[in-house]
């Protein structure tokens, strides 16, 4: 196996700058909320307009972790573009979440349920790649290089 190098995180770099600046911004609004609700720490509560940008940006923070494990975990055992493409998409996904339950509770519902999913297809697919780097390093088995000479047979 080849040393890793800095072009190995590029992808997991960019998605993980795109949502610790999606945070500060998040931040600054709820910063915001504040002034405006005169809501001064460490009270969590006002109106109805201060809990929404408060709530949507506590949920942003419980998935955080979530989100950043798999995407790093995915980059290093399934593929970078793969967690490039899902990671920037579960980022605007996330912008679309805070700004639409900022605006209505309700209106969260469609952007919750497609970041949730994205979160679970870089799950789904960072295992898969651990299981199959597993099977190799400790059975010496290339499980992916099988399926590919058995396709390439078939065609």
């Amino acid at each position: 196996m080849a040393p890793l190098t800095p072009e190995d995180f590029i992808g997991p770099a960019i998605v993980t700058m795109a949502a610790a600046l999606q945070f500060g911004k998040m931040a600054s609004a709820c910063g915001k909320a504040r002034h405006t609700h005169k809501i001064t720490p460490p009270r969590m509560d006002g109106p109805d307009e201060f809990n929404r940008v408060m709530r949507a940006y506590m949920n942003c923070v419980e998935f955080l972790p979530l989100f950043l494990s798999c995407i790093w975990v995915n980059s290093l055992f399934c593929h970078q573009a793969i967690s490039l493409v899902l990671g920037l998409l579960y980022v605007y996904t996330r912008h679309q979440y805070f700004l639409e339950y900022c605006k209505a509770a309700k209106a969260r519902e469609a952007p919750f349920r497609q970041s949730i999913l994205i979160t679970r297809v870089l799950a789904y697919s960072a295992m898969a790649g651990i299981a199959l780097t597993a099977v190799k390093a400790f059975a010496g088995l290339d499980i992916a290089q099988l399926v590919t000479e058995r396709v390439r047979s078939l065609m």
